[in-house]
């Protein structure tokens, strides 16, 4: 009977020990589940932040396109302008009187 007692007086030690353990275990793991609850909230802000920049600059990057395809499509129509200019002038040349078409209308008025 003494063997029951003894054994049931181990298991109940053993029991508190194992109760001990991991009330220590558990103290001793709160700072380091701690810090990386902060490790992966600091992670999540920066990946926040990087994706927030991103968005940005996705935005700025299609202004820019934008921008630059606006001002290249009136650069060449600048330059189909200008391409055309010599045909205009012809054009008006033949409104303007010559140096001897001017001499002739000088002597028939004067």
């Amino acid at each position: 009977m003494i063997i029951v007692y003894i054994s049931i007086a181990l298991v109940v030690l053993a029991l508190i020990y194992l109760g001990v353990s991991s009330i220590r275990t558990y103290k001793k793991s709160q700072p380091v589940l701690h810090d990386l609850q902060e490790t992966a909230n600091r992670l999540q802000k920066q990946t926040e932040s990087i994706q927030n920049e991103t968005t940005r600059l996705s935005a700025t990057q299609e202004k820019i396109m934008s921008d630059v395809e606006y001002k290249k499509k009136t650069v060449q129509e600048t330059i189909e302008i200008a391409k055309e200019t010599p045909e205009t002038l012809k054009s008006f040349k033949e409104f303007i009187p010559s140096k001897k078409q001017e001499r002739a209308a000088h002597r028939v008025r004067g």
